[in-house]
């Protein structure tokens, strides 16, 4: 049986390791892009994305050991796939939070 610091570190891992890849992707997208830093980024999400394939799998956390959770799988699939989605780009992108209100070249006040 899971116990709830496992499922607490799992979720605090998740998050963290996903929030270290948006910033990644912010920092070298953009003007900031170039070949080397997108095949970092390539492979620090790909890593990220066979932690979360080796845990479906196997039952087993890398340098954990072995954890039976149906809900910890669960998450782990659509954080496998945000980190498949999460590269750099040549182009800016869209910022979710760190965004401005009001931009006068889309829409103009009346």
């Amino acid at each position: 049986m899971t116990s709830f610091l496992e499922y607490l570190a799992f979720i605090i891992f998740a998050v963290t390791v996903y929030s270290l890849a948006r910033w990644f992707r912010y920092v070298t997208s953009g003007v900031n892009y170039s070949e080397l830093k997108a095949l970092a980024s390539f492979i620090l999400n790909l890593c990220f994305v066979f932690f979360y394939r080796h845990f479906l799998v196997t039952d087993e956390i890398i340098f954990y050991g072995s954890v039976e959770s149906p809900s910890l799988k669960w998450l782990s699939i659509p954080m496998m796939y945000a980190h498949a989605f999460c590269f750099s780009v040549p182009w800016e992108p869209a910022r979710w939070f760190l965004r401005r209100k009001f931009d006068p070249r889309i829409r103009e006040y009346k």
